[in-house]
């Protein structure tokens, strides 16, 4: 029962479907973010969300194993976030916009530094929860603190399917806000 429920909750938080999330609950309760354009909230969920999560179609077609998997997680993401960075170079996107797509392009690029540099098994899915958990604090302020509550769930389904540790769950989290600290930090002086 506890391992069902875990794999639940991970699917559920899985990154592209947590952006998705993320993205959705932004455009209907800030849609100023999207400076009231469908197109930024539809390019967002794509470049952010769906060609992410293509890597997990192509491995069950392709029968690939669960590190391979990841693999193409990690390639699936970087190809979208890459075209999220072509969309702010471009497109000029509203500020907003721009912070969320730099913020997911800095944060797969320090994911992979850790994990192969480093040799870090850093947690992709505790990165794209701390990331855009950082994004709602960042526009709720202080009424979004209870969405922090994600976290020890996230960190706990991911322990009780054996697919972390505590260690690589909270480095995971910490290069996901970090990333998007500095985006928000950076990115409205460069604009």
């Amino acid at each position: 029962m506890k391992n069902k429920l875990a794999k639940v909750i991970s699917v559920i938080t899985a990154p592209s479907l947590f952006v998705i999330i993320t993205l959705i609950v932004l455009a209907f309760t800030k849609s100023e973010i999207f400076g009231n354009d469908s197109k930024w909230l539809a390019l967002a969920v794509l470049l952010l969300g769906i060609i992410p999560v293509l890597a997990y179609p192509i491995s069950y077609i392709a029968k690939i194993g669960r590190d391979k998997e990841r693999k193409l997680a990690f390639i699936t993401s970087i190809i979208g976030y890459l075209m999220g960075m072509a969309v702010v170079v471009w497109l000029k996107p509203p500020k907003e916009i721009a912070v969320i797509f730099v913020a997911y392009f800095m944060s797969v690029v320090i994911l992979a530094f850790v994990n192969r540099v480093i040799k870090v098994k850093a947690s992709g899915h505790a990165c794209g929860v701390g990331g855009p958990l950082a994004l709602i604090l960042y526009f709720f302020r202080w009424r979004a603190l209870i969405a922090l509550l994600i976290l020890p769930i996230v960190f706990w389904s991911r322990m009780q399917i054996h697919r972390h540790t505590r260690r690589e769950l909270v480095i995971g989290t910490l290069v996901g806000m970090l990333s998007t600290i500095i985006s928000i930090i950076l990115i409205p002086k460069m604009l």
